[in-house]
Formats: structure tokens, sequence, C-alpha cells
């Protein structure tokens, strides 16, 4: 707990993290998704997709990317 907040951690694994994520944060009410990015450009961005990429679009509270 910091300042009177109450913080989870959750651990997921699936094939589609990103629509994984924002589903979890929808059903659990979350107020605050942070994901970390692996800093990929270019084409492996195209072949391998951004999992930050489709948090940020699909998220439905606030997101806060880190840079891993």
């Amino acid at each position: 707990h910091f300042a009177g907040l109450s913080v989870e951690t959750h651990i997921l694994y699936c094939p589609n993290a990103g629509m994984a994520t924002t589903d979890f944060a929808e059903r659990a009410n979350a107020a605050l998704i942070v994901v970390g990015t692996a800093r990929r450009s270019g084409i492996q961005r195209l072949m391998l997709g951004s999992v930050a990429e489709k948090v940020t679009r699909l998220a439905p509270c606030s997101v806060l990317v880190v840079r891993a």
C-alpha cells in the first residue's frame, strides 16, 4: 500500500496478451494498467505486434507504459 492506494499484481499467460490484459482489467474494474515495452521497432514490431500498443488502444482505464 502506498499513500492509501491498494496495489495488486497479476500475471497472465495466454497467446493474446494485449486482449487478455484489457479483458482482465475490465472484469477487475481496474483504475490503472502498468505495462512494459520491449523497445521493438520497424519490422520486428509489425511482425510480432506490440502488447503495450494493444493495451493502450483497448484498455477500459488509464495505462502507464514503462520502457523496459
